[in-house]
């Protein structure tokens, strides 16, 4: 069998798996870390929290103690908001995933002369499929950053249901951590730190990877038929 291997697609292809690889991190990896670090005390301790859509991991490190757990989570008052966010990051990511399988197979499949006896327009799907991705992994990246807003929506409706007659239910729902994205507290020798992580972190590489991948795709791939020599 000869091969139909052009040098741009192949730099596409790997543009195009690396987002790929990102995009797996994404909806397999978790979104959001917290941190509390407390020093008042004669031995420091740490505990992180870790959040996904359906789970959250625990660590605590204190001395020569290191416990970590994971627990499924479920929607309540409290975090629905939150959830809410984090499964539409996931269904983008997923999405991309998808479209990024079919960019990947569609440059094989042309690697292979596969496409030959097809009439359709492939050549065109091939440079409109990492838009696509390109798109769905910038709605995953930048619906994340409404995070904080979710954990103030899910702060004042646990005030609203724990206060019914209370005149001011968000009390406590005006914090840092419900304004800024990164940022720490600090406070009697307790310091709280909160920032996006992993799945997050990797999605901000994906766009990077396939804005590029997307424009030297459209540019320099090819699609037709004919075979070089």
């Amino acid at each position: 069998m000869q091969l139909n291997i052009h040098k741009p697609n192949l730099l596409s292809f790997v543009l195009i798996g690396l987002t790929w690889i990102c995009c797996i991190i994404g909806f397999a990896s978790y979104w959001w870390s917290i941190t509390v670090e407390m020093t008042e005390n004669s031995e420091p301790t740490t505990t992180t929290m870790l959040l996904k859509y359906n789970e959250q991991k625990v660590s605590f490190k204190s001395g020569n103690q290191d416990i970590e757990g994971t627990q499924s989570v479920k929607e309540t008052d409290a975090n629905k908001n939150q959830l809410a966010i984090l499964k539409v990051c996931l269904a983008f990511s997923v999405l991309a995933f998808v479209v990024l399988t079919g960019c990947m197979v569609l440059i094989v499949a042309h690697f292979l002369n596969a496409l030959k006896s097809t009439r359709f327009p492939f050549s065109i799907l091939g440079r409109v499929l990492p838009f696509v991705a390109l798109l769905f992994c910038l709605v995953s990246m930048l619906v994340f950053l409404a995070f904080p807003n979710a954990m103030k929506r899910d702060c004042e409706n646990q005030s609203s249901n724990n206060n019914n007659n209370s005149g001011d239910i968000n009390f406590g729902c005006e914090s840092d951590m419900t304004k800024k994205f990164i940022g720490s507290i600090s406070a009697a020798g307790t310091e709280i730190k909160w920032a996006p992580t992993t799945s997050w972190a990797a999605m901000v590489v994906a766009c990077g990877l396939i804005f590029g991948g997307s424009i030297f795709n459209f540019i320099f791939g090819n699609y037709e038929e004919s075979t070089p020599h």
